[in-house]
């Protein structure tokens, strides 16, 4: 099965470790799912936060998350969790039954153990980093945003002889790798007399470029391939002050994929104990599982989450320490 899930470790800027696997849709999930695609469905939730555990089958240090402080601060067994702490399976979610992380940690608060979550204690992704959530519709180019410059009201009559630089890409590649990779491409204005003569005068000297005007008449640039793999950048040249264009880089997307992203930084604390001070958890933290629940909990206490948790991922054991961060990429697909 393609995995979906992408997790990688850097300690103090270094890849350590790299975990990546498939979900499975618990049962909420798929009572989820079949809501949000049945006509005329009022389903109005959706999948907000992102939730990390020392649980489930792949926990591989039971030294450390069995024996205190873990075993005091996150103890296993604890309802509706009643297992030895390390038996939920993504692989087999229903024997246990899988409704919640099996030991949540906190993202940020105290160390008491479960039962007694005081005020002000954080359980999940809250509020969403920057980049947490990118929707895709299906299908798309790599589309610029809007030039600032209205082609039709205000048509720049100084192009004649300037230049705008580009690169396009149709294969995966990134942008940023040096030519012949992502090869730069230069257009030469040639006395255009409208904004049809600059779309036209676009799309003839880079062909896999094509051109429009947006909502205020401003230039946007798209790609003429669809789809993750195809990339485009504007470059700069000396017509871009004319155009009202920044540089920039963009990418198509996926048909039908929803994208989460987060980062929890041992350096910078993101769950209690790491970070200075360092707390109770000086050898670190055995992450093991992880999941995405809907947007309706208290996220200053609710750590059972119940109802709320729609997929679930266990993986081999990341110790994550005060000197280490972990990103994770989440890929669902409908």
């Amino acid at each position: 099965m393609t995995p979906n899930v992408f997790i990688t470790v850097r300690e103090n800027g270094r890849v350590t470790a790299r975990r990546s696997g498939h979900n499975t849709w618990v049962d909420q999930g798929r009572e989820y799912l079949a809501q949000l695609v049945t006509l005329g469905s009022t389903e109005e939730r959706g999948i907000k936060h992102i939730a990390f555990g020392i649980g489930g089958v792949k926990q591989g240090m039971p030294y450390i998350a069995d024996a205190p402080p873990m075993s005091v601060a996150y103890p296993s067994g604890f309802p509706p969790a009643t297992t030895n702490g390390h038996q939920y399976n993504h692989s087999f979610p229903i024997n246990p039954l899988i409704e919640t992380l099996e030991r949540p940690v906190r993202i940020s608060g105290n160390s008491q153990p479960y039962g007694f979550p005081p005020v002000g204690d954080i359980w999940f992704t809250q509020p969403p980093p920057l980049g947490f959530l990118q929707t895709f519709t299906p299908d798309e180019p790599a589309q610029t945003t809007q030039g600032s410059v209205n082609l039709i009201t205000s048509f720049p009559t100084t192009l004649d002889g300037k230049t705008l630089i580009l690169k396009v890409l149709d294969d995966g590649s990134q942008l940023d790798l040096p030519t012949p990779t992502a090869k730069e491409q230069t257009i030469t204005f040639s006395s255009p007399a409208d904004a049809a003569a600059v779309i036209s005068q676009i799309e003839t000297q880079v062909p896999g470029v094509n051109a429009e005007l947006g909502t205020f008449n401003g230039l946007i640039l798209l790609s003429t391939a669809v789809g993750t793999k195809a990339k485009l950048a504007i470059v700069g040249g000396t017509a871009m002050t004319d155009l009202g264009l920044t540089t920039q880089k963009v990418a198509g997307s996926t048909p039908g994929e929803t994208i989460f992203r987060t980062v929890v930084s041992g350096v910078a604390g993101d769950i209690v104990g790491l970070g200075p001070p360092n707390g109770p958890f000086t050898t670190g933290v055995p992450l093991s599982e992880v999941g995405l629940f809907l947007c309706g909990l208290d996220v200053t206490a609710d750590f059972y989450s119940l109802g709320h948790l729609v997929a679930y991922y266990t993986f081999d054991t990341i110790l994550l320490t005060p000197s280490c961060e972990m990103e994770l990429f989440w890929l669902v697909r409908f």
